[in-house]
C-alpha cells in the first residue's frame, strides 16, 4: 500500500532561513499530505544541534497542526503497521503523536521510547481491521502537543 511522499523529500520550496544551511517552509503544502495549522518541511542544517532528517534531507514538522493522508480502503482481517521516525528536538520537549485512523477517527496510537534530545526514534502503531470495518478509509495522522515535533519518515506495512 503506497504512502505518498513517505520521507517528505519532495518540497514546494522553503520560505524561511534559520542560518547556515537551515531552512524551513511555513504556509506551503507538504506534497502528498493534507495539513492543518502550523506545519511544513525543514532542513535542520544542524540548527541548535538538531540532526538531519532520519533518511534523507527534508523532514516534516508540526507546531500544533496536523499532517495526514488517506492511504487505502481497509481490508477485513488485515493488521496494519505504521512506523514513524520522530525526532526529539534539542530545544523543546518531545510531544509527537503518530496514529492510524479509519474514516478520520483515531483507532491506534503509536508507542515508542524517547531516547532524549537530539535523537530520532521509531514509533509503531498496530491496527487489526475487523470484518465490519472492511472498506473503511485507512489513514495516517501525525500531530504534536503544541511544542513542535519533527517527523522523518512514515512507513506502513500490512500483514494478513
Amino acid at each position: 500500500i503506497p504512502i505518498a511522499n513517505a520521507s517528505f523529500e519532495m518540497n514546494n520550496g522553503f520560505n524561511n532561513f534559520c542560518g547556515g544551511t537551515c531552512e524551513y517552509s511555513t504556509g506551503l503544502p507538504i506534497p502528498g499530505w493534507n495539513t492543518t495549522g502550523a506545519t511544513g518541511q525543514w532542513i535542520t542544517g544542524g540548527y541548535l544541534g538538531n540532526p538531519n532528517a532520519f533518511d534523507g534531507n527534508v523532514l516534516a514538522y508540526t507546531n500544533g497542526g496536523t499532517i495526514s493522508q488517506n492511504v487505502a480502503s481497509a481490508l477485513g482481517g488485515t493488521t496494519y503497521t505504521l512506523q514513524v521516525e520522530i525526532l526529539h528536538r534539542t530545544d523543546v520537549p518531545m510531544t509527537g503523536i503518530a496514529q492510524l485512523t479509519l474514516n478520520g477517527i483515531v483507532f491506534a496510537t503509536a508507542t515508542g521510547i524517547d531516547p532524549g534530545p537530539g535523537k530520532w526514534s521509531n514509533w509503531t502503531a498496530l491496527l487489526t481491521i475487523a470484518p465490519a470495518q472492511a472498506g473503511e478509509t485507512l489513514g495516517i495522522l501525525l500531530s504534536d502537543g503544541g511544542n513542535g515535533e519533527q517527523i522523518g519518515r512514515a512507513s506502513r506495512r500490512e500483514r494478513v
